[in-house]
């Protein structure tokens, strides 16, 4: 396997884990639950090619 690949895969996959730890710290703290679908949609965007 080439070394950028599995290095842009595990860091899509970091990011994406910390997008849903912010959601969650920032829906908790401000009751603004739409945080969590556009955080998931800000990563869709961002990480599919």
């Amino acid at each position: 396997m080439n070394i950028r690949t599995v290095y842009l895969e595990l860091l899509s996959g970091t990011l994406g884990s910390v997008g849903i730890l912010v959601a969650g710290v920032i829906m908790l703290t401000t009751n603004f639950y739409l945080a969590n679908p556009l955080i998931g949609i800000w990563s869709s965007v961002i990480y599919d090619p």
